[in-house]
């Protein structure tokens, strides 16, 4: 339906107004002037008659004959006619007409018949309207009997043209219309004043409610003195008070709890009774690897694809009950496990409003707990195969063997080997657990050093045993590259790295060292030509006791932990360390040094197990 403005409206109403008030006093006005006006020229015509009437019957009287009457009557006639604009006519009671103003008496027809005349003649006043047979137009008749000595000696006729009344009434009317169309003319200017008056306070009380809609509640509508639309203006003016405090608290509060949200861990998924998405935070987009705002609004079967979780929220749903489960979601380099606690969701009123899923990403927590079980594992594997061939070879010793010297000296040998291999697991063990404890208490010294002196001081603790396997090193260290580093840590990590790369380099090949420098970091490589990682071993070799092939590791003397205290060293001094490995092509490991390091920064969090071995979280 179309709408109207209030002003078109008023003005309208007003116009209106205007229009039928004018045409009801107008018309009325010619109303009562033809009612007034008529009875006045009436009245007029009557004094007139009753002025010359004396003067009539003197000269009927004095005539005596019809032609004497006519030459003492008609020029009298004549002359009233011509001084009042008034028809002045004498009839004897036989109907012959002895004077007239207007035309000659002798040539007149009887009047006897004529209604006013009629009645005059027989003693009464009259008035009567009709046409002139002698003229030829309507007049206005009043006729006044002429009495003497008692008796009825003619008529005394006096008569107006109705067209000068009627022409007087229209310059009536003309003037009434002129003063009709002026004041409506006024009246309607003023009328539009008052309506745009009216008008513009709620015109721009809507203006300010738009604004208010909008937002905007700086600028208040201004008060006007009349009490109605004052006091709306006033009512306008609080609610935009009360909606802006509460609009800034819903904000502030829905801020807060987005904050919240956003800041937790742990995914929040807030689900309708028709299974539609009404809240996610940014860590459950990224757990479930979604678009946290595009996903609002869609059924959670289209947002998270996994049976489990589909027949996990049915069932909270459903049940209302709380329930939790740990689910498995595949992701591109790996599964990601997930604790899942689901809830119903409830109102102020205690009305049921849809469902609450918790998400809580434990797959660190499940690898650490792998990791433990593995390091427990391979620690006392690692442990207990010295421990049993140095009780086997004891046993067979005490039991008459240590009689025989070759043969004892055989098995002191082997024994003197497994108790080298069980002290090199106990110093690297204590070596890596004096690091962790190092770093995470901020002892580790640093100093600005040229990477020259620990990586030619590595190099050199391990020139001999490349020789003795025909391993050839190169070395390409600048000695003007420098880094605040620990100098023995550094040298440390770079002989792990030479140690195994001679280790699983073939005779004849080539190892090299080189240091590399850019705006951000210091890079140690050491590259060899060796056996190489298979690529899904490279996210495990930094743990603990982890060797692709333990039995080869075992064979060729390694402890299992030379790349953890590689690890441990860089995040001590707040860098890291990389791989890049294939089978038969060799590997690459590089160590990053930031350029400018801070003294006990490890660069992980460390966390320690009951027993009290760490365990990277």
């Amino acid at each position: 339906m179309p709408t109207k403005r209030l002003l078109s409206q008023l003005y309208i109403s007003y116009l209106l107004v205007i229009l039928i008030c004018t045409l009801a006093v107008g018309g009325n006005a010619l109303g009562w002037f033809d009612v007034l006006y008529y009875p006045l020229k009436e009245r007029e015509l009557l004094e007139k008659a009753h002025l010359v009437r004396s003067q009539v019957i003197a000269g009927l009287a004095a005539g005596g004959d019809v032609v004497g009457q006519r030459a003492a009557i008609d020029p009298l006639c004549k002359m009233w006619g011509q001084d009042t604009a008034t028809r002045f006519t004498v009839v004897t009671p036989d109907g012959v007409v002895v004077g007239d103003s207007k035309e000659d008496p002798a040539v007149m027809d009887d009047h006897s018949m004529r209604p006013e005349v009629r009645s005059a003649l027989a003693g009464r006043l009259a008035s009567h309207q009709h046409d002139s047979p002698t003229l030829g137009i309507r007049m206005m008749y009043v006729a006044v009997p002429l009495e003497a000595d008692g008796r009825v000696v003619g008529a005394l006729r006096t008569s107006l043209a109705l067209t000068e009344i009627r022409k007087a009434t229209r310059d009536v009317g003309l003037r009434i219309l002129g003063g009709a169309v002026v004041v409506v003319a006024l009246t309607s200017a003023l009328a539009l004043l008052i309506s745009r008056r009216l008008a513009r306070p709620l015109v721009e009380m809507r203006q300010g409610a738009d604004r208010f809609a909008q937002g905007d509640f700086e600028r208040k509508l201004a008060v006007s003195d009349t009490e109605e639309i004052g006091g709306l203006a006033a009512a306008l003016n609080s609610m935009a008070r009360q909606l802006d405090r509460r609009i800034k608290t819903i904000t502030r509060q829905q801020r807060e709890l987005a904050a919240v949200l956003s800041s937790m861990t742990e995914g929040v998924l807030a689900i309708d009774d028709r299974g539609r998405v009404m809240s996610i935070n940014r860590a459950a987009a990224e757990m479930l690897g979604v678009d946290a705002a595009a996903v609002v609004g869609h059924p959670v079967s289209e947002v998270v694809r996994n049976p489990d979780m589909h027949e996990f929220v049915t069932g909270v749903r459903d049940t209302r009950r709380e329930a939790d489960q740990e689910l498995s979601f595949r992701r591109e380099g790996g599964n990601l496990q997930l604790q899942v606690h689901g809830s119903s969701m409830h109102d102020e009123d205690g009305e049921h409003r849809g469902t609450l899923v918790v998400l809580r990403d434990v797959t660190r927590l499940r690898r650490l707990e792998r990791m433990r079980s593995d390091f427990v594992a391979n620690v006392s594997h690692e442990l207990k195969t010295p421990i049993t061939s140095i009780q086997g070879f004891v046993e067979t010793l005490t039991e008459g063997a240590i009689e025989d010297v070759p043969t004892a000296r055989h098995f002191l040998s082997i024994i003197a080997r497994q108790a080298e291999r069980l002290n090199a697991i106990v110093d690297d063990l204590l070596s890596l657990s004096a690091i962790e404890q190092d770093a995470e208490r901020g002892r580790v010294t640093m100093a600005p050093t040229s990477l020259s002196e620990p990586v030619q001081a590595a190099v050199a603790s391990c020139r001999a045993k490349a020789d003795e396997n025909r391993i050839g090193i190169d070395v390409a260290c600048p000695e003007t590259i420098e880094a605040t580093i620990s100098s023995h840590l550094v040298e440390q990590a770079v002989r792990n790295l030479l140690d195994n790369a001679i280790r699983y380099s073939d005779p004849g090949s080539q190892v090299q060292v080189s240091v590399e420098r850019d705006e951000r970091e210091v890079r140690v490589v050491v590259q060899d030509h060796g056996c190489g990682i298979a690529a899904e071993h490279l996210p495990r070799i930094f743990e603990r006791f982890f060797c692709v092939d333990k039995a080869r590791s075992r064979k060729l003397g390694g402890t299992g932990l030379g790349l953890a205290i590689v690890k441990h060293i860089l995040q001590a001094h707040g860098g890291r360390v990389s791989v890049q490995s294939a089978l038969r092509k060799g590997s690459v490991f590089t160590l990053h040094l930031p350029t400018g390091s801070s003294s006990g920064s490890t660069g992980e969090r460390v966390a320690q197990d009951p027993a009290g071995a760490a365990f990277d979280s």
